[in-house]
């Protein structure tokens, strides 16, 4: 019981140093000095538009810790995003909204950043133990909580409350653990680029695909699925192609201050790194680098490799399964 209590403790306190931490970074990037900095969103690049700098705070705290119905400000908001955001359409993927950009900020602003993101962790890390104590790891957290309750009789009204909070159905938890990502100093370029060749594949044999096809809901496809599979040869495997969604990736180029043998004189050496943007990047350099989006926000299409080992056509789409050649 005592260590319930803990764990319950421990994911209350997280969660409320995660909404200070979230309070407290507004606050900065609210500050007069922050605004008069540069920033850009696609697809019309920058603009120091105050709407604009409002939208940026909303998207980079996007935490959803509030039941109160969205007011004028919020819906304005709301309406900002869905003009800067942009699309990208894939022939298997339904539409979706990317949000990405890169804004400018202080040092009081990164400072911030770096609390909320470890504020985040921490906040992860406890939810994690809740579930770990519960052995309930891909059940709703709002369901666990109230399993533990049932065993536990010494919760005070005051802790009560606050786990309510844990347990409102509005509570984004993604949104939660997404970390901003702040980019490194003298950055000399950021370029963005769709990655959609990336995929993961899993040899499965042909039991592991039946069985696969006995978990379809649709009654007709699982049995038009498994007439498909009975007259695979059971000695042969197929590959799974998991379907992952195209991803937005920027390519940085910066300057990295390193030791120079002449007089101990700092040298500057030029570092390249990919990562995945889900979000607005943060700058600290005090202006924008050079910026590349691509031109249509199309991830390109490239020719098919000639030394491929699976067949390009599924030969069962509903389950994502290929031969292998």
């Amino acid at each position: 019981m005592q260590d319930s209590q803990h764990i319950l403790n421990t994911a209350i306190e997280t969660f409320t140093e995660l909404k200070r931490c979230k309070e407290r970074f507004l606050q900065a990037f609210h500050s007069d000095d922050n605004y008069a900095l540069p920033h850009w969103l696609p697809p019309k690049g920058g603009n120091a538009d105050t709407q604009e700098k409002r939208l940026i705070a909303s998207i980079l705290s996007a935490t959803t810790l509030s039941s109160s119905p969205a007011n004028t400000a919020d819906k304005t908001i709301d309406k900002a995003i869905d003009k800067t955001t942009s699309k990208i359409t894939d022939n298997k993927e339904p539409s979706q909204r990317i949000r990405s950009g890169i804004v400018v900020t202080t040092e009081q602003v990164i400072d911030c950043a770096i609390q909320f993101n470890l504020a985040k962790d921490n906040f992860k890390d406890a939810i994690r133990e809740v579930k770990n104590l519960s052995g309930l790891k891909k059940t709703k957290i709002g369901r666990i909580i109230d399993q533990i309750l049932v065993k536990e009789s010494n919760v005070t009204p005051a802790a009560l409350k606050q786990l309510k909070d844990l347990q409102a159905p509005n509570l984004d938890f993604i949104a939660c653990y997404r970390k901003i990502q702040i980019l490194p100093k003298n950055l000399q370029s950021i370029s963005w680029t769709w990655m959609s060749q990336h995929k993961e594949i899993t040899r499965v044999s042909l039991d592991e695909a039946i069985a696969m096809a006995l978990k379809l809901e649709n009654e007709f496809t699982r049995d038009a699925v498994l007439n498909q599979l009975y007259k695979e040869d059971p000695n042969k495997p197929l590959a799974y192609i998991k379907p992952i969604n195209s991803q937005l990736r920027a390519n940085l180029v910066w300057k990295e201050k390193v030791a120079s043998d002449q007089d101990n004189e700092q040298a500057y050496e030029t570092k390249r790194k990919t990562v995945v943007t889900s979000t607005i990047v943060l700058s600290q350099d005090g202006k924008l680098p050079r910026i590349k989006w691509p031109v249509e926000n199309q991830p390109s299409h490239r020719l098919a490799r000639s030394d491929r080992k699976i067949e390009l056509d599924p030969i069962i789409n509903a389950l994502h399964l290929h031969r292998y050649l």
